[in-house]
């Protein structure tokens, strides 16, 4: 096996192994599988990223895909997010054979509907950037030679160069702290705004985690200069209520009891273990240029001793403080994953971001 790497002719003579076979834009699915692509998005991705909230999912998949008359077209900002949605729907269900058009297909035709204004709506374009990412966990974003992901590079270029998920993650951070979701004090004075300008500023943070921790990249912002809370513990519903009184965010936590668990617990505890792995990286990269060098290397054994009984401290009390959910629903609602994400956590990681 080792002389089929070595041979200096395989790369010439097989060209056609070393490529991904080209996966076309496709078009809309039937309203049938639309729905059900919709349905595996809310299901599952939006569980732990509702950065865009349930009824605005639903509301879409019906402009698209039930009540668009035939001279009014739906918007190319509207057929953009629902190809993201299929895409990112379609992960799994590609995988176990249940649909059968690639992901690839759904995110290219996205692509192709990403016009000149795409980052000038504000929030919207956050959320928009955020689909790509979350699409991008599971399958490549990057360029190529299709014209849909010229169109990517073309509009997002002036920004930065590449179309990986930390470029794209990074351009979401820009746009936040230019918007000024990282602060507290933010002049929104729209309750529901605000809870989704909130839910969008650490949606970008676990994913911007993410991306640098996984590639050893920097950190798009620094947890110091991090003012906002977190978004209120409510389901979408109340929100939607919460907003038609227009109340602000103060008079719904001293009314809103919440007995059960909402659907933004799991948001919440993804967050929290990203603000734990952050500052993970953060205290070893202290460490790898205070300690290491020789007046100080007689430290470190105590340092990283003390240092490293804290942090799993820290995540063991994440891992006991995670909702219980009696009858999972998908992936992220099961013990096993935060096993799994505890046993990550715990793992040894790169000293440098």
């Amino acid at each position: 096996m080792a002389s089929l790497f070595t041979d200096p002719d395989l790369r010439r003579n097989n060209i056609e192994l070393l490529q991904l076979p080209a996966i076309p834009p496709c078009g809309l699915p039937s309203n049938e599988d639309g729905e059900f692509l919709f349905e595996k998005y809310l299901s599952w991705s939006h569980v732990q990223s509702p950065f865009l909230r349930r009824d605005e999912v639903k509301s879409l998949s019906g402009r698209v895909f039930l009540l668009v008359p035939a001279d009014q077209p739906a918007s190319n900002h509207d057929l953009f997010r629902a190809f993201m949605i299929l895409a990112v729907g379609a992960v799994f269900p590609f995988k176990n054979g249940t649909h059968t058009q690639h992901p690839e297909g759904y995110y290219l035709a996205a692509l192709q509907h990403m016009g000149s204004d795409f980052l000038t709506r504000g929030l919207a374009s956050i959320q928009d950037l955020l689909l790509i990412c979350r699409f991008g966990i599971y399958h490549r974003i990057g360029t190529s030679g299709s014209n849909a992901y010229c169109r990517l590079h073309s509009v997002l270029t002036p920004l930065f160069e590449g179309t990986s998920i930390w470029d794209v993650i990074r351009l979401c951070g820009r746009l936040c702290i230019e918007q000024g979701l990282h602060l507290n004090e933010n002049p929104s004075s729209n309750f529901m705004q605000a809870q989704m300008e909130r839910r969008v500023f650490w949606q970008f943070y676990m994913i911007d985690r993410y991306s640098s921790t996984l590639l050893g990249k920097p950190f798009g912002i620094d947890d110091r200069d991090i003012e906002t809370s977190f978004p209120a513990d409510a389901n979408d519903e109340d929100l939607v209520t919460a907003n038609q009184s227009s109340r602000d965010f103060a008079a719904f936590r001293l009314s809103h009891i919440t007995l059960e668990t909402t659907e933004m617990a799991v948001f919440f505890t993804s967050v929290r273990l990203r603000q734990i792995s952050s500052r993970i990286h953060t205290e070893f990269s202290r460490l790898a240029r205070n300690y290491f060098e020789s007046s100080q290397s007689h430290f470190a054994p105590g340092y990283i001793y003390t240092t490293l009984s804290r942090l799993m401290q820290e995540l063991q009390r994440w891992r006991d403080d995670s909702p219980v959910f009696q009858q999972p629903k998908c992936l992220y609602e099961s013990q096993s994953w935060y096993d799994l994400l505890l046993a990550r956590g715990a793992l040894p990681c790169p000293t440098s971001h």
